[in-house]
C-alpha cells in the first residue's frame, strides 16, 4: 500500500485526536500527518513536534511534522494528499472551498459549517469540482449505529414509524469554549445536534418537510458579579473548566474566542441549554430529539429508540448495545456491539474513520459526505429559527438549499 500525505488544519482537541489515531493506525492506512496549520503559533508548533513523534513510534519515516504558518499555502504544497479541516466551524469554509479547487482530497469534519449559506457554498464547491468531501459524523462509524442501520434495512423492526433520540450530557463546556456563540459554532446545537440529525435523514431515507422545537436558557442561570473566566475565579462551582490559575491565565498563548474556560453563569453564551426538536418527514414518519447539555455522567447519556410497525430498537450508546423487539413484542435479544476498538476515541468510530478514509483516498464513495452535512445543518438551523419564535412550525423549504438531492431510500424488506 502507497503512502498518502496528510495536512490538517486546525490542531485543536479534533485535530490531534484524528492525528493519533491515523499514526496509531499507520501500518494498516498508510495515512501520514507530514503538516499542520493553526491560528495558534504555539500550539501549532508544540503538536506538529507531538504528532512526529507519534508517527514515528508507530514505525513512520522519521521525516517530521512541518508547521505551516499560512494554511491556503498548506493547502497548495505539493507533498499533501489528503487535507483535513478541522477547524473551528466558522473556518471550514474557508480552507474546504480552494482545497475542493485543487487535486487533493477533502475531509471536513461535523458540522459542514456554522452557517446554511457556508454549507449551500461547500456542497456547490464540491458539485463544480466533480468530487465528495468525506465528514466526520461518527455515529456514521460507530458499530452499534451501523447494525442497528442494518437491522433497519432489513425490515428487522417493519416499516420505520418513528425515531426518539435522548441526549443528557455533562457538557458545560459548550457554554465556555468557543460553541458558545452561534456567530462561530452554530450553536452547540449545531455541534452536537447535527450528528443526530444526520442519523434520523440516514434511517428514514429521506429529508425532513418540517420542523418545531422548544429550547431553554434557563438552566444556568446568570450570577452577577462572577470572574470571566475559570482560571480567575476561587469559587466552587460544579461547572468549571480548570483550576484557579490567575498566572497561568495571564501566560496563556490562547485566542479569546478560544478560551474553553468563560464563565458558563455570565451569560456570555447565546445557545439554548436544553430543548425538544421534532420533525416531520414524508409519510408522516416523526423523528425527536430532547437533549440537556448541562446533564450528568451515566451509561445512558445518548440513547436512541427505532420504532418500527412489527417492532423497536433501543441503541445505548455508551455500553454499546442494541435492544432488539420483533414480531409485535414475541421475540427480544440484547446484541453487544462492542468492537476491539470500542474503548477508543467516539467508543471506535475514529479509528474506523481512519480505515474509510483510506479506502475514500483510494476511489470508494464516502459514508457521509457534504450533502448529507448541508441536509443536518438546515435541520438545526429549522429547529433553532423555531426555539427563536417560541415554537413557531418551521418549513425546511423556507431555508437555503443547493440544487435537489435526497438521502438513499430505506429500503424495509
Amino acid at each position: 500500500m502507497n503512502e498518502l500525505r496528510v495536512g490538517i488544519i486546525g490542531v485543536g482537541s479534533r485535530g490531534r485526536t484524528l492525528a493519533r489515531n491515523m499514526a496509531e493506525q499507520y501500518a494498516k492506512a498508510k495515512l501520514r500527518v507530514v503538516a499542520v496549520h493553526d491560528m495558534n503559533e504555539h500550539t501549532m508548533s508544540t503538536i506538529a513536534e507531538t504528532v512526529s513523534g507519534q508517527f514515528a513510534e508507530n514505525g513512520a519515516p522519521e521525516s517530521g511534522v512541518r508547521s505551516c504558518a499560512d494554511g491556503q499555502r498548506l493547502i497548495q504544497a505539493d507533498d499533501i494528499d489528503l487535507v483535513m479541516v478541522t477547524t473551528t466551524s466558522d473556518g471550514h469554509a474557508e480552507y474546504v472551498l480552494p482545497a475542493l479547487r485543487t487535486s487533493k482530497h477533502v475531509y471536513c469534519d461535523k458540522p459542514l459549517a456554522h452557517t446554511v449559506e457556508d454549507c449551500v457554498r461547500m456542497v456547490e464547491g464540491a458539485d463544480a469540482a466533480g468530487k465528495p468531501v468525506i465528514m466526520g459524523f461518527t455515529r456514521r462509524y460507530e458499530a452499534p449505529w451501523r447494525q442497528a442501520r442494518e437491522l433497519v434495512a432489513a425490515g428487522a423492526i417493519g416499516e420505520l414509524q418513528m425515531i426518539l433520540i435522548r441526549d443528557i450530557i455533562p457538557y458545560s463546556r459548550y457554554f465556555s469554549g468557543w460553541w458558545r456563540k452561534r456567530e462561530w459554532s452554530g450553536g452547540a446545537l449545531n455541534d452536537k445536534g447535527s450528528h443526530l440529525f444526520d442519523v434520523m435523514n440516514w434511517f428514514i431515507g429521506d429529508l425532513p418537510l418540517s420542523a418545531h422545537a422548544f429550547g431553554t436558557r434557563s438552566i444556568s442561570p446568570v450570577v452577577a458579579g462572577t470572574p470571566s473566566h475559570c482560571r480567575l475565579c476561587e469559587r466552587t462551582c460544579d461547572y468549571r473548566q480548570r483550576p484557579y490559575d490567575p498566572e497561568g491565565f495571564a501566560a496563556s498563548h490562547e485566542l479569546p474566542k478560544n478560551h474553553r474556560d468563560t464563565c458558563v453563569l455570565s451569560g456570555e453564551s447565546d445557545a439554548y441549554h436544553a430543548g425538544s426538536v421534532h420533525f416531520r418527514y414524508p409519510n408522516d414518519v416523526i423523528a425527536t430529539y430532547v437533549y440537556d447539555f448541562q446533564g450528568f455522567k451515566g451509561d445512558d447519556q445518548e440513547t436512541m429508540e427505532l420504532i418500527g410497525r412489527t417492532g423497536k430498537i433501543v441503541l445505548t450508546r455508551h455500553v454499546g448495545t442494541l435492544e432488539v423487539v420483533t414480531d409485535f413484542g414475541r421475540a427480544r435479544e440484547t446484541i453487544d456491539c462492542r468492537n476491539s476498538g470500542f474503548s477508543g476515541s467516539h467508543f471506535g468510530a475514529d479509528a474506523m474513520l481512519i480505515h474509510d478514509l483510506r479506502r475514500f483516498c483510494d476511489g470508494a464513495q464516502p459514508p457521509v459526505s457534504a450533502r448529507e452535512g448541508l441536509a443536518a445543518t438546515r435541520m438545526v438551523w429549522a429547529a433553532l429559527t423555531s426555539m427563536d419564535a417560541g415554537g413557531r412550525v418551521v418549513q425546511l423549504a423556507e431555508l437555503p438549499d443547493a440544487t435537489p438531492w435526497k438521502p438513499e431510500a430505506a429500503v424495509w424488506s
